[in-house]
């Protein structure tokens, strides 16, 4: 008997250290049969606070627009608009413990506004207690228990008939917060290679040489796959050019596609508008004005900082380039590869790919 609590116990301790390494991911389902995958970071009797999978800043969705929260793993823990599992600071909690206040605004705000009926016939009558009944009542609250123990899994067969399943009169009409299920991202950006190979200094450290900027766009969608988080593509200019050298000088536009490893879930530590990944993929040069052309790969990592409550954000980015050698055509490649590492800035926004 003790050796099988003391299994339950390490299984217990690891699946909280898996959440909190990883953190805990989950697909909401709205009544309308409409759903979207995001990672979870509050749950309490009112709202639930979700990043949407593609977004770097948290949702707020009213609890109850919400059919089913169900977890990567079939854990349910909002069920017809009823939190049945409290989420908070990555433990979950009992939420008969929980001291929960609403963070809207205060009760001044709404008796002042004017909002109190509209807020008392949408939400119920707590809003209409009095402060000296609520002082005449007062429970104290101790801090939440946090429970390691998870919610009773759910059998997910049948989950797309889930949310149709489902019938309830709504409390207010008014429209989710959240509007969109699937969102992907779009960057402009310019840098400078800060490296180049032998065969590609052979034509920028002449007399006459030149190395151009690198200018470009990148966009990319979330699309999980084990460890690939999203697909990403990019148009960039390059150029390591010799007047006297034409023949051989290296002017194209790149094509990239790419996948893309998200790093940020297993850096915890991290704020939420901060977002690290790192990309592998693959690259065609054409040139520009001279014959050079080939196949290519890519590589590098991003730093992107979006900015709270707005649609923009800035990259920083590092990339590694292996491309054709100079004077590499369509009918005959140079002996030698070429390789260049680039570092920039980009201006990022996100946009909605798929809407409610």
């Amino acid at each position: 008997m003790q050796a099988r609590l003391f299994k339950m116990r390490k299984i217990y301790i690891n699946l909280i250290f898996s959440s909190l390494l990883l953190g805990v991911n989950g697909t909401v389902i709205f009544y309308d049969g409409t759903s979207f995958e995001g990672e979870i970071v509050s749950v309490d009797p009112l709202y639930v606070y979700v990043i949407p999978t593609g977004l770097p800043l948290p949702e707020e969705i009213l609890t109850e627009y919400i059919a089913t929260l169900i977890l990567e793993n079939g854990f349910i823990i909002v069920e017809n608009s009823t939190a049945i599992q409290g989420f908070k600071d990555d433990k979950f909690i009992i939420l008969e413990d929980y001291s929960f206040q609403d963070p809207w605004k205060s009760d001044q705000y709404f008796f002042e506004s004017g909002l109190k009926d509209y807020y008392s016939k949408s939400y119920g009558d707590y809003r209409k207690k009095s402060q000296e009944e609520n002082l005449d009542n007062q429970i104290e609250f101790d801090d939440p228990r946090y429970v390691y123990n998870m919610p009773q899994p759910y059998d997910n067969s049948g989950l797309a008939s889930l949310a149709s399943s489902q019938n309830r009169a709504t409390v207010n009409t008014r429209v989710p917060l959240v509007k969109s299920s699937t969102y992907g991202s779009i960057a402009f950006y310019g840098g400078f290679p800060i490296y180049q190979s032998t065969s590609l200094k052979y034509l920028t450290t002449r007399s006459d040489g030149l190395t151009l900027p690198n200018i470009g766009a990148a966009g990319t969608i979330p699309f999980k796959i084990g460890p690939i988080s999203g697909f990403g593509g990019q148009l960039m200019t390059m150029g390591f050019m010799a007047e006297n050298k034409e023949t051989v000088s290296v002017k194209a536009i790149q094509a990239a596609i790419y996948s893309n490893f998200g790093i940020s879930p297993i850096l915890n530590f991290i704020p939420s508008n901060l977002r690290i990944d790192a990309f592998l993929g693959f690259s065609y040069h054409i040139g520009w004005n001279v014959p050079y052309t080939g196949a290519g790969v890519i590589f590098g990592g991003t730093l992107d900082y979006w900015f709270e409550g707005r649609p923009l954000g800035i990259r920083l980015f590092a990339n590694g380039h292996i491309i054709p050698g100079p004077g590499t055509t369509s009918d005959q490649a140079s002996q030698e590869k070429g390789a260049f590492g680039n570092m920039g800035i980009a201006i990022l926004t996100y946009f909605a790919l798929t809407s409610r």
